[in-house]
């Protein structure tokens, strides 16, 4: 990683000549941005990954957090996130203090479509909940199925309002067949902001999967 410099005005004023430090702070602070090494200043609407998770070992939740003083939303894409138990369901809680998850019983508000490739259309508008179904139906665990999407996160820093979070989620059965497509919305139903997720099979652990989270600068 490049170091960020401060420069004077004094170190690049006209019709001076520049030292070797100064040179090479003018190569090096732009690729220092690039990368938000310390005391460089934020690329204000750009995108930046933030982290990327690979699930293995079955853990029994996978905790994801960022810097939410850095970043007004959060993109999330889940690839292969599969349960280690065929026939459970993924599950998502999110976190105000970057450390627990918001479990109480009424956490949440979700309304969500999911339709199947048998043609079943199943639909739900869940008033309170503890937690956010991102697959709502019974899931395969065959490794290299799984379910795969994106997650949005929106709001996260306004400390007033609940915070509202939309994913679009295809599952895949026993047979690793995709049978399942969910399109949702979901709200953390109490004020304050937003920093982390995580991600739990409603019974057992998680089998593998890859979490890549990007967040879009302040």
């Amino acid at each position: 990683m490049a170091d960020w410099t401060t420069l004077s005005n004094t170190a690049v004023g006209v019709g001076g000549l520049p030292s070797g430090a100064t040179v090479t702070a003018l190569r090096d602070n732009p690729i220092a941005i690039a990368e938000d090494a310390p005391g460089a200043p934020p690329m204000v609407g750009m995108i930046r990954k933030i982290s990327q998770t690979v699930i293995s070992g079955s853990p029994a939740t996978v905790d994801i957090f960022w810097d939410n003083a850095l970043y007004d939303s959060i993109h999330i894409e889940l690839s292969n996130a599969t349960p280690t138990t065929t026939g459970v369901k993924i599950y998502a809680r999110l976190s105000d203090d970057g450390t627990t998850f918001a479990s109480a019983a009424s956490s949440y508000s979700e309304a969500y479509l999911a339709i199947s490739t048998a043609s079943t259309v199943t639909s739900d508008n869940t008033e309170t909940s503890d937690f956010i179904r991102l697959t709502p139906s019974p899931m395969g665990n065959t490794a290299g199925g799984g379910a795969s999407g994106t997650i949005e996160i929106l709001g996260i820093n306004d400390a007033t309002r609940f915070t509202p979070m939309n994913y679009h989620i295809g599952a895949s059965n026993s047979s690793a067949t995709l049978n399942q497509l969910t399109i949702g919305s979901a709200m953390r139903r109490t004020n304050g902001v937003v920093k982390g997720i995580r991600f739990y099979a409603s019974s057992g652990t998680l089998l593998n999967g890859l979490v890549t989270v990007y967040g879009v600068w302040k």
